[in-house]
Parts: C-alpha cells; sequence; structure tokens
C-alpha cells in the first residue's frame, strides 16, 4: 500500500508480483495491505529529510514514534550519507547537526535509516524489505503449523 498523501509514489511496475493500491495509512509512507499497523517505511526525498530535521521536527518525531513498535520499520533515504556529510545539499542545516540528528532519531525510535541514493533504488528497497519480511514470517508461520501438527 502506498499512502494517498505521497507526493512522488514510488514505481513498483518493476516487480510485477506487487499489486500497489493508494490509501490513507495511519503511519508510514508504505506498508502491506492487512498488515499496515505492524509493517511500515517512511520515504525521504533529500529535501524532504532535511526538512523533517529542521522546520519539520516534531512532525518527524512523532512519525517516527509511531512506527516504533512496528515489527518491520524503516525510513529509507534517496541521498547518500556522504553527500549529506559534505553539505551537498540546499538547505541550512550543517552536515554535522544532520548526521547526529540522523543517528539521534535511529536510536531514540530503534528505526534503520536506510540511503538508497534514488527514486527507483528506494522502490527497489522498500519492494525487497516486504519480501523479505514476508517471507520470514511464512517460514515462522510454517514452522508453528508443524510444531502443532507433531503435538496433536
Amino acid at each position: 500500500m502506498v499512502d494517498s498523501r505521497e507526493q512522488s509514489p514510488l514505481d513498483f511496475s518493476p516487480f510485477p508480483d506487487c499489486q500497489v493500491e493508494r490509501g490513507a495509512l495511519p503511519t508510514a509512507d508504505y506498508s502491506v495491505k492487512g498488515l499496515e499497523h505492524i509493517v511500515g517505511i517512511e520515504r525521504k526525498s533529500e529535501s524532504d529529510l532535511l526538512g523533517s530535521l529542521t522546520q519539520g521536527r516534531e512532525r518527524f518525531e512523532r512519525e517516527l514514534a509511531r512506527l516504533r513498535p512496528f515489527a518491520l520499520r524503516a525510513v529509507v533515504v534517496e541521498s547518500s550519507w556522504m553527500q549529506l556529510a559534505r553539505g551537498e545539499y540546499r538547505s541550512r542545516m550543517q552536515p554535522h547537526a544532520c548526521l547526529q540528528s540522523i543517528l539521534g532519531l535511529s536510536v531514540r525510535f530503534d528505526v534503520p535509516f536506510l540511503f538508497v541514493e534514488t527514486h527507483k533504488a528506494a522502490a527497489y528497497t522498500v519492494y525487497h524489505l516486504f519480501r523479505h519480511f514476508l517471507k520470514q514470517r511464512e517460514e515462522e508461520l510454517r514452522a508453528v503449523l508443524k510444531n502443532q501438527a507433531q503435538v496433536a
């Protein structure tokens, strides 16, 4: 699922088994239908991230707090760590402050920030995070069912 408020939705067309549905998500920009309360990914363009670390900080922190209990959570950033470290962006935020904010929020809210540089790489990352999560959960469910069958 893609949140209906997402300004620049990712293109999942390279993944033929991915069916995209737009709708209002209570948390995050991307989720899996039916798992909206345990799976969530925030996507940030570079400028959106910088805005979220400065004037939109309180709102961003509330979003991260809502993500914290999710089984799968991440912030996928369309920029590189080095680009941010060198200050190669349009913002008055100092590079050190930017990096320290990201690290601090990552620890405080127990959420990874994944730097993927491009919109296309963001789609790849989100799709495969969901795929790996679902595969892992499927394996866990099979193990539980197998154990139940052995007990019965």
